[in-house]
């Protein structure tokens, strides 16, 4: 059995967080019985209000027991930040409605959570790592970042996130800042709608940054990140990351995708600044240089080497 409440350091509030841990240690220690099959913690609000926390960190994502944690945070009206990273069932809801201070959330793999529910209207940045699932963002009204590190499920071998990413994306058009990954983008493939082969079209117009990080089983092709940057016409910054990718043409991509793409006249006006982290120099990243030649009539600061970081 492992709980967790902590950051690092020698601050007076990482102090504290060690004695908590000290404290729930000692109680398990202390148990006498083979087991322990539920450990329920209860955060009681008069302490909270007069200790002002600004950010709360939550781990419990070692535990191989049952676990219930019940916070209170209509009591917390100094929260900040909140960071989630536990194994849960169900759904997950966030009531923050009467919080004027609250600006960030993070949430680490909970592979048993189903849905996510948002109360947090002053919310600006959300981040999460994880398999994707629905979130309702009907209650955010302030998001303009958005870190989505989706991970590839796979256990499941005919599963498709595609539609539970169609679905959150009315709450992601009006971001200045996307960070995501190809699962994310696969989203934006083509298939068949009314006897035609469509793409789904959004607009991001407050758009500024996006990063795509590239991983292996992927079916994401320059030309869909191209598309994809047609309905920002915004963006001013672009990182593509491929470091655990490798842009092996396929045949959608030689039959069809490219000569579309070069036949194409893409007008990126907007962006300034365009970067492709860990470029190998393979062969077949040669296709590279027809995203690139679109890009760089409109790049203002030039190609550049720049060094990813997608950790939540």
């Amino acid at each position: 059995m492992c709980c967790r409440v902590y950051t690092e350091g020698n601050t007076p509030r990482d102090v504290a967080n060690h004695a908590v841990v000290r404290i729930l240690e000692d109680i398990f220690n202390q148990h006498k019985g083979s087991e322990i099959n539920r450990v329920v913690l209860i955060l009681n609000h008069l302490g909270v209000e007069e200790k002002n926390i600004q950010e709360l960190t939550l781990d419990f994502s070692k535990s191989k027991k049952v676990m219930d944690f019940s916070v209170d945070f209509s009591a917390i009206e100094t929260l900040t930040v909140l960071k989630l990273r536990c194994k849960t069932h169900g759904v997950l809801s966030i009531n923050a409605q009467n919080h004027k201070k609250f600006k960030k959330l993070v949430l680490y793999s909970m592979p048993n959570r189903l849905q996510i529910i948002l109360d947090a209207p002053t919310l600006e940045c959300y981040k999460y790592e994880g398999l994707v699932r629905i979130v309702d963002f009907s209650k955010v009204d302030a998001l303009k970042e958005a870190k989505l590190h989706y991970i590839q499920n796979n256990n499941w071998r005919y599963y498709d996130s595609s539609n539970m990413v169609l679905a959150n994306m009315g709450a992601y058009t009006g971001v200045h800042v996307l960070s995501t990954t190809n699962i994310f983008l696969e989203a934006f493939k083509e298939r068949y709608v009314e006897g035609e082969m469509r793409s789904p079209t959004f607009n991001f117009w407050n758009l500024k940054e996006f990063h795509i990080l590239l991983k292996t089983p992927n079916i994401c092709t320059l030309y869909h990140i191209a598309e994809f940057l047609k309905q920002g016409p915004k963006v001013e910054k672009v990182l593509i990351d491929i470091k655990k990718f490798t842009f092996e043409p396929g045949m959608l991509w030689i039959i069809h995708q490219k000569s579309d793409m070069e036949g194409k006249n893409y007008e990126f006006n907007s962006i300034k600044e365009a970067t492709i982290d860990g470029y190998k120099n393979h062969w077949h990243e040669l296709d590279i240089e027809t995203l690139r030649k679109e890009l760089a009539d409109s790049i203002m600061q030039g190609w550049i080497p720049y060094e990813a970081d997608f950790q939540i």
